[in-house]
């Protein structure tokens, strides 16, 4: 018995073993595998906030002002100097007032930021204008934007669009199938400029523009410019600084100057067709050669002989009026001569072709 008891249950043993081993086969045949999620793609890296060092391309405009210390500039003594006797003698408008009683108010916010103005546009797209304010951090231009927002509604008030008249039907009553027209609100106009903030920085230009516009992608910065390097760091310690790119503006000139002349060689072509085309159209008229007259010249009769039949014998005037003239030849060679060499010293002193520098700066 003892056996066959052991033999029993060695038998239910194997048939849970069997059992179970089919089950598992079933459930791997059954079940597909799942193929693994696809990785999410790398995460593009954020373009870093801008700031005055990145903002602008060497390119980009030809004035460049910049002020350090806003609030601290605005209540210094210098400050109000300058203003004075601007104001008495040319009398300041209400938008200026305006804005003088806002700096004075928000002089504490912008005791630490940093005024940026950039004007004359050299690439086209661009506004005529464009003006940055840094902040120590995001948060406090974010705070700073609804504020300079509220200040330029006042400075640059816009009236709705008034909507247009909507024409009447022929008697002035409206037909039985066609449904009352519903006015429509005016639109509003469209605001003279553009305020918005970028990381530390509230922008402000007379027109909407992308940061890429001022700093094209494998553009040079203007940070990185010699001239503006070297004036930027002999001024470091300046409140205003003022840098000029006279380069690009007489390259501007230079390409002005070379439209002009290609505008005025085309219509001189234009011109000259168009007389030929009128020539070649117009018959062309026989005309007979013009003699004209001419009176023979009468030979001079010789002198009157004198008393004994001699002729008389007289000095002649042209070798008089030659040496007049040998003379007069003389001193006005001398003269112009003279004339010349002053001429030439003064011009190459004072009038010569002037050589401008590639920048100026000052502050």
């Amino acid at each position: 018995m003892k056996s066959s008891t052991t033999f029993v249950f060695a038998r239910i043993i194997l048939v849970l073993a069997l059992s179970t081993t089919t089950l598992l086969a079933q459930q791997k045949r059954g079940i597909t595998p799942r193929k693994p999620a696809p990785a999410p793609p790398a995460a593009q890296a954020a373009e870093p906030d801008p700031t005055f060092d990145t903002l602008l391309a060497d390119d980009s405009y030809k004035i460049y002002v910049e002020v350090r210390g806003v609030g601290q500039l605005v209540h210094s003594p210098a400050f109000n100097d300058l203003l004075e006797p601007l104001t008495k003698i040319t009398g300041p408008s209400k938008q200026f007032s305006t804005l003088l009683n806002w700096l004075d108010a928000h002089a504490d916010i912008l005791s630490g930021s940093h005024l940026l103005v950039a004007g004359w546009p050299t690439q086209k797209g661009l506004p005529d204008i464009v003006m940055a304010i840094e902040f120590a951090s995001p948060e406090e231009a974010q705070k700073f934007e609804p504020q300079l927002r509220r200040l330029m509604t006042t400075l640059v008030p816009v009236d709705p669009q008034k909507p247009e008249p909507t024409p009447a039907s022929g008697a002035g009553q409206p037909l039985k199938n066609q449904a009352p027209q519903v006015q429509s609100q005016p639109a509003p106009a469209p605001l003279p400029y553009h305020l918005t903030h970028a990381g530390s920085l509230v922008l402000l230009s007379d027109k909407p523009f992308a940061l890429r516009d001022l700093k094209p992608r494998n553009a040079r910065l203007l940070a990185e410019d010699q001239n503006f390097v070297t004036a930027h760091s002999r001024f470091a310690s300046e409140s205003l600084f003022l840098y000029v790119d006279v380069k690009a503006i007489e390259k501007e000139e230079q390409d002005r100057r070379k439209r002009y002349e290609e505008e005025n060689q085309r219509l001189i072509e234009q011109e000259r067709n168009r007389e030929k085309e009128e020539q070649a159209t117009s018959s062309p008229e026989v005309t007979e050669p013009i003699v004209e007259a001419t009176e023979l010249p009468t030979p001079e009769e010789p002198p009157p002989p004198a008393a004994n039949g001699t002729p008389t014998l007289t000095s002649p005037p042209q070798v008089q009026t030659q040496s007049a003239t040998l003379s007069g030849q003389e001193s006005g060679r001398d003269s112009s001569l003279m004339s010349t060499l002053s001429y030439s010293i003064f011009g190459g002193v004072f009038v010569g072709q002037p050589k401008w520098p590639d920048a100026v700066a000052a502050a």
